[in-house]
């Protein structure tokens, strides 16, 4: 008896589903500004952008700031490791063997995520825009991000701190890193 109760109880909600009798839940896409879509980018500035969906409008705009943020945050990762990368193998490719190299690297990247697991300060919001539909409000957000000056001040700091405990060759030649980096 239970199975067919429980037969008829799947059967239903899917006829309910199908028919669409269940209201729909709101679409981000329909309020989505034309600027969302078309990201920005840049050498010395990052721009994120995030949305938030939720009932309340100020929690909407907060969780939309929060993914631009994260978004930000993401691509500095990126870019980050790809430079160290390419700058290292540009420095150190003669001099370094490829165990001191990698464990560079990873100390780096390890580093990097842990400066880069929270929202940064200095993210600025360019564009807002929000609507509610169906009792939900939906929010997107651009912000901006002087990547160059984070480079100045936070990637110098934790470059210099990995150097510190990298090995002779590596730190002979920090200067030419550093001004490859930008950050000398």
């Amino acid at each position: 008896m239970k199975h067919k109760i429980t037969t008829l109880f799947i059967l239903t909600f899917i006829m309910f589903i199908g028919s669409g009798c269940i209201p729909p839940g709101p679409d981000p896409k329909k309020c989505e500004p034309k600027w969302f879509s078309k990201r920005q980018t840049g050498k010395s500035i990052i721009y994120g952008v995030g949305l938030g969906d939720a009932s309340n409008r100020r929690v909407t705009k907060d969780l939309s700031w929060s993914s631009a943020a994260s978004d930000v945050n993401a691509q500095i990762r990126s870019r980050v490791i790809n430079e160290v990368e390419a700058n290292f193998n540009e420095v150190y490719a003669k001099t370094v063997d490829g165990e001191t190299a990698r464990k560079f690297r990873d100390g780096v990247e390890s580093n990097l995520y842990s400066k880069t697991d929270r929202v940064l300060d200095g993210c600025i919001t360019q564009r807002f825009e929000d609507c509610v539909s169906n009792g939900v409000w939906s929010a997107h957000t651009e912000v901006k991000f002087d990547l160059n000056g984070w480079k100045k001040t936070i990637l110098r700091d934790l470059l210099d701190e990995e150097i510190s405990k990298a090995s002779d060759e590596i730190k002979a030649q920090s200067d030419e890193f550093h001004k490859r980096m930008g950050i000398d």
